[in-house]
């Protein structure tokens, strides 16, 4: 994701200090944007659809079972 877009990363109480006062520079408008893009129902459904996929391959054997993946809902993401 594109730091200043949706976000500031920071590690350093410099960079905290210097994010507290650059929030107002961040778009809510494209925040939103990008939060519905990534986590409506409509695309969140997928994601769990497919985890729970993943996770009834562990019953069995203990082992989650190698199946091609058909989905990669969980990889992707939308970006500005």
């Amino acid at each position: 994701m594109d730091d200043a877009i949706t976000e500031y990363r920071c590690h350093t109480l410099e960079q905290f200090v210097w994010a507290t006062q650059s929030v107002q520079d961040l778009d809510p408008a494209e925040i939103r944007r990008i939060a519905v893009a990534n986590y409506s129902l409509d695309r969140v459904r997928y994601m769990y659809e497919e985890y729970f996929e993943m996770l009834s391959g562990l019953w069995g054997r203990g082992w989650p079972e190698l199946k091609p993946r058909t989905q990669l809902g969980l990889c992707s993401r939308i970006y500005g």
